[in-house]
């Protein structure tokens, strides 16, 4: 009895055909072989139409863009937020500190707070500085302004700021001490917690209300919270949440 001829076990159709005369009872193309003899290939069509579109998105990257729905992403270099937290009360002549660690260059160009609690009359300020190693405050980077706290919703200053790699410290003050903010709850492995385990959530000293002094007011008092079994999470309170044109 005849065999298939092609140890490729490739077989064009006209040998098949050829077998098949032959050989009726192998007529059926045997599992595994390819059958068949490779057209020309056709002319080209004509391109196609370019599409149009609009729509808008969150960029990967930029972490602040409006969203589809409307919405604008804020964001802290080098800290996972993981939850809104509450409110946070001012505190008349109180700087608060919020560390944060840039990995690499970024352009900033907005600083914003929430207010969830109105005061008439009242401002709330926002600067930016230079951290040294202990993260007390050193150069001014940025006085970028105040905000009116006399309603609530989110209060943004418009700023154009690079930042390199490096510590920094967000920072707020206010004449009100009625008017109240959002906290959101941040972690970073930059963010250290003492030999006790608490992890700091604020950093504050005194310091009369007005335009931010450089070198900054030195923090006197670092407030934190005690869980030993979150002794390698380091959780901060963030009052102020950045946009960045950017990263």
């Amino acid at each position: 009895m005849g065999a298939w001829r092609n140890p490729d076990r490739f077989i064009t159709k006209a040998d098949h055909d050829a077998l098949a005369a032959q050989y009726p009872h192998h007529a059926p193309v045997p599992p595994g072989l390819v059958m068949g003899e490779e057209g020309e290939e056709g002319p080209m069509g004509p391109p196609g139409v370019s599409g149009t579109g609009t729509g808008t998105g969150v960029a990967e990257g930029r972490p602040k863009e409006t969203g589809g729905a409307g919405y604008t992403f804020y964001m802290l270099p080098g800290v996972v937020l993981f939850d809104t937290g509450s409110s946070f009360l001012f505190v008349v002549n109180d700087v608060w500190y919020m560390p944060i660690r840039v990995a690499t260059t970024i352009v900033l160009n907005t600083m914003a707070l929430e207010v969830t609690e109105a005061q008439a009359a009242k401002t709330a300020r926002m600067g930016i500085y230079n951290a040294d190693t202990d993260w007390q405050p050193t150069s001014l980077v940025l006085d970028a302004g105040t905000v009116s706290l006399a309603s609530t919703g989110i209060k943004t200053i418009s700023i154009t700021k690079t930042l390199t790699a490096g510590r920094y410290l967000l920072a707020t003050n206010s004449d009100s001490n009625l008017a109240e903010m959002r906290l959101f709850k941040g972690a970073s492995p930059a963010i250290w917690a003492d030999t006790s385990f608490y992890l700091h959530t604020t950093m504050h000293a005194t310091q009369t209300y007005g335009a931010f002094p450089d070198p900054g007011t030195t923090w006197t008092t670092a407030a934190g919270e005690r869980n030993d079994t979150l002794t390698t999470v380091r959780g901060f309170y963030y009052k102020i949440v950045l946009g960045v044109a950017t990263p």
